[in-house]
């Protein structure tokens, strides 16, 4: 089961107010399509919850993370606040940073959570 309090305080320790960053989550499975795929998204400071909501309704996936870096605010226009199924042709195109910010972290952002699924 997805912790969404958990994931809320995370990110909250990661960004400040303005910034924007991207999920991204693993061989997602939703309601709307079934096969494995990546769901990507982004999120600004004040809609956290949001993300944690997106990932909390996927029916699966191996493993979820936020980029540590913020994002160009104008890729909200992509995916404002929610997350969408990215078909394999556009990943490579998932590079866009705004800005490197020193945050030396290392971590499994939510770990894979497929078996915790199938158990509840």
């Amino acid at each position: 089961m997805t912790d969404k309090n958990e994931i809320i305080r995370a990110l909250r320790l990661w960004f400040q107010s303005g910034d924007v960053f991207e999920v991204r989550v693993l061989d997602a499975v939703t309601a709307e399509w079934m096969r494995p795929h990546m769901e990507s998204g982004y999120f600004d400071y004040e809609h956290i919850p949001d993300a944690a909501d997106a990932i909390g309704k996927l029916r699966s996936y191996r493993g979820a993370y936020a980029t540590v870096n913020p994002v160009n605010p104008d890729l909200l226009a992509r995916a404002c606040n929610r997350t969408d199924g990215v078909p394999r042709f556009r990943l490579h195109r998932l590079r866009h940073r705004r800005r490197a910010v020193a945050r030396p972290v290392s971590f499994d952002f939510f770990g894979p959570h497929e078996e915790h699924r199938a158990h509840s």
